[in-house]
C-alpha cells in the first residue's frame, strides 16, 4: 500500500514524497498511488506544497470512495541553501541521522489526508549538513516484536552494525532488520526511503 516519488522542481528543490494508503495490499496501493500522482501533477503545474495538499485533501474528502485516506510524508530539500522542510500528515516518524550518528526524530500527530475538511499537518524546518542521512518510513517498519522498543532505539541498534556509506544499503538494511523484529511479519506494508546529502565541492 506504499508509494513514493522523488521530484526535482524548477526552484532547485528535491522533494522526497512517501505515501501510505490505508489498509494493506493492492487497494491500499491504489489509494497511495492516486495521492502521489495528484501531488506530482500539482507540483508540475507550479503549485506550492501547501496549496497542492489542500486541493488533494478536498478532493479526497468529497470522493465517493469509502475510506480514501492516505498518510503523506514530504521532505523538500533546497539544493542551494541546504535547508529541508518536512511536512508530515498522519505519517510515521522520519529521521535525520547526522554524520556523528546523532539521530533526530520528527513525529506526526495529525490525521491522514482525506479524513477531515480542514487538514492538519506538522511542519519542521532543519539545516542539513554534509553527510547527513534523511530516512523516511511507513508504519509497517515500526511494528516491532517488543512494543516497548522506540523507533529511535531501534535505529540506534541498526547503526551499530551498519558500515556502508550508501543510502540504498541503509534502506535495505533497515527493512531487513525490521522484518526480522516484526511480530506481524507480512501484516502491514513496509517501505524505507533513504537519501544522503553531500556538500558540492
Amino acid at each position: 500500500g506504499d508509494t513514493y516519488s522523488i521530484i526535482d522542481n524548477e526552484n532547485g528543490n528535491t522533494l522526497l514524497v512517501l505515501c501510505d494508503g490505508m489498509g494493506v495490499g493492492e487497494k491500499a496501493r491504489e489509494k497511495s498511488k492516486t495521492t502521489i500522482e495528484l501531488f506530482e501533477k500539482f507540483t508540475e503545474c507550479g503549485y506550492n506544497n501547501d496549496i497542492s495538499l489542500d486541493i488533494i485533501n478536498s478532493m479526497l474528502v468529497v470522493s465517493d470512495n469509502d475510506e480514501t485516506f492516505s498518510t503523506m510524508d514530504i521532505c523538500s530539500i533546497n539544493n542551494y541553501t541546504g535547508t529541508a522542510d518536512f511536512i508530515k500528515i498522519g505519517s510515521a516518524e522520519s529521521f535525520i541521522v547526522r554524520s556523528n550518528k546523532e539521530i533526530e526524530v520528527l513525529k506526526s500527530y495529525s490525521l491522514p489526508v482525506g479524513v477531515i475538511k480542514t487538514m492538519d499537518k506538522e511542519v519542521y524546518k532543519r539545516d542539513i549538513r554534509d553527510g547527513d542521512y534523511i530516512i523516511m518510513i511507513t508504519d509497517g517498519i515500526c511494528d516491532f516484536a517488543n512494543e516497548n522498543i522506540k523507533p529511535k532505539d531501534f535505529l540506534n541498534d541498526i547503526l551499530k552494525g551498519f558500515y556502508s556509506s550508501n543510502p540504498r544499503d541503509m534502506a535495505d538494511y533497515i527493512l531487513k532488520e525490521a522484518e526480522k523484529k516484526s511480530k506481524a511479519k507480512g501484516k502491514d506494508d513496509m517501505t524505507v526511503l533513504c537519501t544522503r546529502v553531500f556538500t558540492k565541492k
